[in-house]
């Protein structure tokens, strides 16, 4: 039996949410987010290169209304997983 990684999927969250965000902030913050089968299971906060992981997979996260890109493999050896 061969113990696999799971295989984590990258995507910085792009949304332009206008000069005001939901909370009445100016600055809304657009984080990196960690995926494992569509579940986000962590996240990179926003001028870190930390994994922030979840303790149970997310299942109520939703990408609607939001846009994205993916981190490339260079990109992705700069964050401390």
């Amino acid at each position: 039996m061969t113990n696999t990684k799971p295989k984590y999927v990258f995507r910085e969250e792009t949304t332009d949410w206008g000069p005001v965000d939901v909370y009445g902030d100016s600055g809304a913050q657009n984080h990196i987010y960690v995926f494992v089968n569509k579940l986000m299971v962590g996240y990179v906060k926003r001028g870190t290169k930390k994994v922030y992981w979840t303790e149970k997979p997310s299942r109520q996260w939703s990408p609607r209304g939001r846009t994205f890109r993916y981190l490339s493999a260079i990109e992705i050896e700069d964050i401390e997983t």
